[in-house]
């Protein structure tokens, strides 16, 4: 191995980290676009009509959503 192949290996380990990188950046500020705090708001509004609309169903949701949290915690 010469000087070269030593700078040429550097460089591809420079890429391979600054490529996940760029691209987890990408995602944070993405990601930061679409999840806004009036968001929050809008979806604990609306379940609360559908709660008072349709009671049943919203218990049926309600027992799915719990199902899948203790599905997750268990793991």
């Amino acid at each position: 191995m010469d000087m070269n192949d030593h700078a040429a290996s550097g460089i591809m380990v420079i890429m391979f980290l600054c490529i996940p990188a760029l691209f987890l950046i990408a995602g944070a500020g993405i990601g930061g676009t679409f999840s806004k705090p009036g968001h929050i708001e809008l979806g604990r509004t609306e379940g609360i009509v559908f709660c008072n609309e349709k009671p049943q169903d919203c218990k049926t949701e309600y027992n799915y959503m719990k199902y899948l949290e203790l599905q997750r915690n268990q793991k």
